[in-house]
């Protein structure tokens, strides 16, 4: 979302980060949530941790155990 309101600036120019357009208060709005939410990559490293520290659901055949393992 913010790509394309960031391409919106762009393209109005001045008018883009001025009060003319509502672009600037959408682009820090969006901006805001992304701080709320929290880091993405923090989420994906917890989510991966938890995963990985599941038990299996099956047994990997001996020759994949050693690749993905």
């Amino acid at each position: 979302m913010l790509s394309v309101i960031d391409r919106a600036i762009q393209l109005h120019g001045a008018a883009g980060v001025s009060d003319v357009t509502p672009l600037a208060s959408l682009y820090g709005w969006h901006r805001a949530m992304r701080i709320f939410d929290g880091p993405d990559e923090a989420h994906l490293t917890t989510l991966g941790r938890a995963e990985l520290s599941r038990e299996p659901l099956f047994d990997l055949p001996p020759v994949l155990h050693d690749q993905f393992r």
